[in-house]
């Protein structure tokens, strides 16, 4: 084979490669998009989700989608790793408390394991506290994520000679 014919061929490889990873991309992208829209059609998330556009595709949740994918790519693996920790266990308690407000708020009668002697109010007060230490920890988190990050990037520092 002549260099030229290497050169072809490594060229065309690379090319598949990048047509693969696209393919892949879409495909992924594309059932995240359809599951939201899925579960707006069973009204377990806002209605927006289950909006298609003229072609029928979810337009809204592609957005969605897309967005998370460009947030993800300025992060590096072990950012996503501690966020998706992190920052997903914080939302999972949040979503758990204003459930535990709006249950004792909706259905204040509802039979349950245990009862909580106090209305509304009091209820949303036994929260705020949790609810602060959550956030604040992910701010603390985070700005120490910032800093380990910039760590050895002194401004006008020279690098060391051996």
């Amino acid at each position: 084979m002549t260099a030229l014919t290497m050169m072809v061929l490594a060229d065309a490889r690379h090319m598949t490669v990048v047509m693969s990873a696209t393919g892949f991309f879409e495909a992924e992208m594309s059932s995240d998009s359809f599951q939201l829209l899925g579960m707006a059609e069973m009204v377990m998330i806002p209605a927006i989700f289950a909006h298609r556009s003229k072609h029928g595709t979810p337009t809204f949740s592609i957005l969605c989608s897309a967005t998370g994918v460009v947030i993800l790519s300025f992060m590096s693996f072990q950012e996503i790793i501690e966020f998706l920790i992190n920052f997903l266990y914080g939302l999972r308690m949040l979503v758990m408390f204003a459930a535990f407000i709006k249950l004792h708020a909706k259905n204040p009668d509802l039979p349950r394991p245990y009862r909580i002697p106090v209305g509304t109010a009091g209820a949303a007060a036994m929260c705020v506290p949790p609810v602060a230490l959550i956030t604040t920890a992910g701010a603390v988190l985070r700005r120490r994520a910032r800093q380990e990050a910039h760590v050895g990037r002194v401004p006008g520092a020279r690098a060391a000679t051996t």
